[in-house]
């Protein structure tokens, strides 16, 4: 199964998340600060992050661009509980 990362400012996302994909049978480690992920992909391949938008030090938008840049075949998904036109075009890499 797949190489998992979850980053969200709030550890209940996380666990959550987690818990789900674990079910599947995914490994799955969770994070909830950003440099902590960054140094973690520099050591471990991921096959998918899935990313909060708003975080407290970076935005998720800065983690994903730092990601690309460690391993630009990483998969990433972008989550927010506070849609808007701001995060939309921010995320268009269409």
């Amino acid at each position: 199964m797949a190489q998992i990362l979850v980053l969200d400012d709030m550890l209940d996302a996380v666990n959550l998340i987690m818990r789900i994909l674990q079910k599947e049978g995914h490994e799955v480690i969770g994070f909830t600060e950003e440099e902590e992920v960054l140094n973690y992909m520099l050591t471990h391949p991921i096959d998918l992050a899935i990313l909060d938008v708003n975080l407290k030090k970076m935005s998720g938008v800065e983690v994903l661009e730092a990601i690309k840049r460690i391993d630009p075949s990483t998969g990433v998904i972008m989550l927010t509980a506070y849609p808007n036109k701001e995060n939309e075009r921010s995320l268009d890499y269409s």
